[in-house]
């Protein structure tokens, strides 16, 4: 645009005359009447004329219509939006902030943990289901966690109440291997891909142990149920918890 002006026109008083145009219709647009608000008319000029000679305008007429693209109200919108990324880098870099986010962070986690760790000493009603996923008419077992926290105790109840009918039945907790859910459990591998079974599928998880029996097999009865008892094993196995 230097190089376009006329002889006649030299660029700089043709840039200040638009510059001084460009003022008066920022402050009619911002209202400005008192001498803070003249200051803050000269922020927003000085920030269009940086908008609009970044964009390497040729001509005078370019220069206009790159104005009036960025009047008082989009100029408020750009730098809002700067603040806004501003405040967003700073949550995520500065050093205090992210030590205060690990602490809190860590003692968040540990009360999850003990809280998944109580719904599994609570122990928990699950509907019964064959090796092969067939779903048992009116039985249901019940699982619970010692309090020693050393073994999961499980027997038979029927679907009105979780009084065990045998209690004797128990895992020790250093004897489980792993958890394994969804298709990689055995009692859900064989079942067809409707849509029935694949809501079973996936609130199925079971727990593969050393010894007989080879695992103990869950189908949960809703997804919050298999959220806790899959972060309460994993908190027992000593793993991150999966649903936080």
């Amino acid at each position: 645009m230097v190089f376009t002006a006329s002889s006649d026109c030299p660029f700089m008083e043709e840039l200040f005359c638009h510059a001084a145009l460009l003022l008066g219709r920022t402050r009619r647009e911002m209202r400005a009447r008192t001498p803070s608000d003249q200051e803050k008319v000269m922020l927003v000029v000085q920030r269009q004329l940086q908008e609009a000679l970044a964009l390497q305008p040729v001509t005078l007429e370019h220069l206009n219509e790159i104005f009036r693209r960025f009047p008082y109200s989009v100029i408020a919108e750009i730098w809002q939006s700067e603040i806004e990324e501003k405040e967003e880098w700073e949550l995520t870099h500065l050093p205090p902030i992210l030590e205060l986010k690990k602490e809190r962070c860590d003692t968040i986690l540990e009360l999850i943990q003990q809280q998944r760790i109580n719904t599994l000493l609570r122990g928990a009603k699950f509907p019964k289901y064959t090796a092969r996923g067939q779903r048992v008419k009116k039985k249901s077992w019940f699982v619970c966690l010692s309090t020693n926290q050393r073994s999961l105790h499980y027997g038979d109840c029927d679907d009105k109440n979780k009084l065990m009918l045998d209690c004797s039945s128990k895992i020790a907790v250093c004897s489980i291997l792993t958890l394994v859910t969804g298709k990689k459990c055995p009692h859900v591998r064989d079942m067809r891909n409707r849509k029935a079974d694949q809501d079973k599928i996936d609130l199925a998880f079971s727990i593969i142990l050393d010894g007989e029996p080879r695992s103990l097999d869950f189908i949960a009865p809703d997804q919050q149920a298999f959220d806790y008892w899959t972060d309460g094993i994993n908190c027992l196995l000593g793993k991150f918890l999966h649903t936080f």
